[in-house]
């Protein structure tokens, strides 16, 4: 049985990460290294941690100053001896049968890469279902490389680690390590590395992924500051080296997601009513490259109307959103 080393990066969660830590001990897939990463929580997320590893031994925490999640994952990484390694967030939850699902499907054939399906799930949500209580029984197609990059930009396969298993003798040949100067999506560009040495990945459509959205989640801020959300600049940047060399006809969707992090930009000039001429510059820029996207095939037209709303209607735009709410 595969040894499965699964990686829990934890900041402050002490209110989710119980749920999250009693999803992973109670996998049918059993043979199990759980490696917690607490990156200086100054809540009660280390106790917590060491609660459970002194009930599981296959649990071992990891207790470091805070350093971002991209440190914590690697102090992880350096532990790790399984195998294959997962992601599972601190605050995030998995259904029973996750790690046995990924492990059946990397192992059915010749796959670098498993993927599976995930939920949103709004924290406190009282439609939100429990795991286990699957919606629908999903599919299972084969990714070629180049299928795998265009996948997580229009977010099918999502530009993240924590749905997925990966091959630690690929991570290990290659020296690949998370980016500690990235402070959001820094795990799209680790995907992006590994995926250069994929040849065919496999991709289970079933939700088994429960991803949490929660008012102090870093990517769920209003007031995030300027400097922190523009290292995406550095992101759009190693990307655009990545798919220029790997798949150059994707360009354009790293456009598209470059034009929304500019609006991102923009929402919180406006929001801290700080440097106008900032503010003007990114939206100049959004508009730039929504013109320069409009003619490609490649991205999706959802993704080109939700641009326009957002850059030439923004009013309505503030309008659909506080509906959903």
């Amino acid at each position: 049985m595969d040894l499965i080393s699964i990686i829990i990066p934890v900041y402050n969660v002490e209110a989710y990460l119980a749920r999250c830590l009693d999803s992973v001990i109670c996998q049918s897939y059993t043979n199990l290294q759980i490696i917690v990463a607490d990156d200086g929580s100054t809540d009660n997320s280390g106790a917590i941690a060491d609660e459970f590893a002194a009930r599981d031994t296959r649990i071992t925490v990891i207790h470091q100053p805070n350093a971002g999640v991209s440190a914590a994952r690697n102090a992880a990484l350096a532990v790790a001896g399984g195998e294959f390694i997962g992601f599972v967030d601190g605050d995030d939850y998995i259904d029973p049968d996750y790690f046995e699902v990924l492990h059946r499907e990397i192992t059915g054939g010749d796959y670098d890469l498993a993927v599976v399906g995930f939920e949103t799930v709004a924290y406190g949500s009282e439609n939100a279902r429990q795991a286990g209580a699957r919606s629908a029984l999903g599919s299972v197609i084969e990714l070629p490389r180049r299928e795998v990059f265009r996948r997580m930009r229009v977010n099918s396969i999502g530009g993240f680690v924590w749905n997925k298993l990966f091959r630690r003798s690929i991570i290990s040949a290659h020296n690949l390590i998370f980016d500690t100067r990235i402070k959001i999506a820094e795990d799209l560009i680790f995907l992006c590395q590994y995926t250069c040495f994929v040849d065919t990945a496999v991709y289970n459509t079933s939700p088994l992924y429960h991803y949490v959205t929660r008012q102090g989640s870093i990517v769920h801020k209003t007031d995030l500051n300027i400097e922190i959300l523009s290292t995406r600049a550095l992101v759009t940047e190693l990307q655009t080296e990545i798919f220029k060399e790997q798949c150059p006809e994707h360009l354009p969707l790293i456009a598209c997601a470059h034009a929304a992090y500019c609006l991102a930009l923009l929402a919180i000039a406006y929001k801290s009513r700080g440097d106008l001429a900032r503010s003007h510059e990114y939206s100049r820029d959004g508009k730039r490259i929504f013109r320069e996207i409009l003619s490609e095939k490649i991205v999706p037209s959802s993704n080109k109307l939700k641009l326009f709303i957002k850059l030439y209607l923004p009013a309505l735009h503030t309008f659909i959103r506080r509906y959903r709410k």
